[in-house]
């Protein structure tokens, strides 16, 4: 399970997913963000988005 971040945000483009990607992870400051999870409030549908800079950290 991931940690909860917000609800109710509405999805505008790819543009704005994978900006909304970006950050620090809830764990702790000097941790990038690996990525968020998308579900609707029904649990139908979900996916998830990986922050581009998370991949270079981890590098």
């Amino acid at each position: 399970m991931v940690p909860f971040i917000r609800r109710g945000h509405i999805l505008d483009s790819v543009d704005g997913i994978l900006s909304d990607c970006e950050g620090h992870s809830v764990f702790g400051e000097d941790i990038p963000r690996e990525g968020l999870v998308w579900r609707t409030e029904d649990g139908k549908v979900h996916f998830k988005a990986k922050s581009r800079s998370y991949k270079v950290w981890f590098s």
